[in-house]
């Protein structure tokens, strides 16, 4: 059973895609040997991101990782959903299903399930290219290089 910090992370999820301008996202990496998926949110992904949604303990993924997601929403499967998954894998009783909703207000949306031990999210300005002067809560993507 999904402990609260887990609700927690998926309410506050939900609450900054309903509130705030932060509505494209996409896979930013997907870490097979650590069994890690990141996905961020921005309003401009080009630029910045300004959310992160880390999946630890992935080991099931119907998402397509070259696609932009709109406004997504985040649940957790029910016994409905847990049967429909365990037909593509093995479930263990404590692998939580989440439910990855995309642009439910289009058509019903496109559904995406992740199986994985755990999701939290972190919140902050995170630069997509190379910036003096950061302030708090700001810094620079991993992946990008360093100016020669």
């Amino acid at each position: 059973m999904p402990n609260s910090a887990l609700h927690s992370a998926i309410a506050r999820f939900n609450d900054i895609v309903q509130t705030t301008n932060i509505c494209g996202f996409e896979v930013q990496d997907f870490d097979v040997t650590a069994q890690s998926l990141l996905v961020i949110g921005s309003f401009d992904l080009a630029y910045y991101h300004e959310l992160e949604a880390r999946f630890d303990g992935v080991t099931f993924v119907r998402l397509d990782f070259c696609a932009m997601f709109s406004q997504p929403r985040l649940s957790i499967g029910d016994a409905e959903v847990r049967d429909t998954v365990s037909k593509f894998t093995d479930l263990e009783p404590d692998d939580v299903v989440f439910i990855f909703h995309d642009d439910p207000s289009f058509h019903g949306g496109r559904v995406h399930f992740i199986v994985a031990d755990d999701f939290n999210i972190s919140e902050g300005m995170v630069y997509h290219y190379q910036r003096a002067n950061l302030q708090q809560n700001e810094r620079i993507a991993p992946w990008v290089k360093p100016d020669s």
